[in-house]
């Protein structure tokens, strides 16, 4: 027999789906500051009193969903990089892509620099992050400095090969875009990798111009 907590719980995940669902759509159809939460309620059928049990406003509401798709891209990164730190594999590739896919227009608008691009660079300094621990637990010869321009190389044209992809229409299949990126991350590990640690064993040097 299910606790009444539990019926509680489920209510309120029905509940912040329904707000989620709602706001994606108007997010497709208006700009962010033109949201209301008047707007928004009516759409998913809810008073204004529920929205103001889980959310401030519309900002906290997109502060939510933020942090709620770093997670998950978070906890997507600790299951497969446990199993291979430096490459991560076709499989990976193709859950990121799934994702992308099923939360297409919040990517979208988080990825396009209009509005909030908290989200942006929230997502880009933990991957790089996570790149940069990685690489340096492998090499610590390589000076720290190097290996935070490959990371940044490496992140900022994967998060651009899935923007292209999101902002034409998705029209190539998952697979392909996964074996795509599986080939570019396998040959930018590999050949880049072995270049920068062959080359920058030394502190790169500091320029003294203004």
């Amino acid at each position: 027999m299910n606790k009444p907590s539990e019926a509680i719980d489920r209510r309120v995940r029905k509940t912040k789906q329904q707000i989620k669902k709602g706001f994606v759509k108007l997010l497709s159809e208006k700009e962010l500051h033109d949201i209301t939460v008047k707007e928004l309620t009516d759409m998913v059928d809810i008073n204004r009193g529920t929205f103001y049990l889980h959310y401030k406003d519309i900002y906290d509401l997109l502060s939510h969903i933020e942090d709620e798709m770093m997670n998950e891209l978070n906890a997507l990164l600790d299951k497969h990089m446990v199993t291979n730190p430096t490459s991560l594999s076709n499989r990976f590739f193709i859950e990121v892509l799934q994702y992308v896919k099923q939360n297409a227009q919040l990517c979208l608008f988080f990825l396009k620099k209009k509005g909030d691009d908290h989200f942006y660079g929230r997502l880009k300094k933990m991957l790089e992050g996570r790149c940069t621990n990685y690489l340096v637990a492998l090499n610590k010869n390589v000076e720290l400095r190097s290996y935070e321009f490959f990371s940044a190389y490496v992140v900022t044209g994967t998060i651009g090969l899935i923007q292209q992809w999101l902002e034409t229409g998705h029209r190539e299949s998952i697979e392909t875009i996964a074996s795509l990126l599986t080939e570019i991350d396998n040959y930018t590990s590999i050949v880049n990798l072995n270049r920068l640690e062959a080359y920058m064993t030394q502190p790169l040097p500091i320029s003294t111009k203004k």
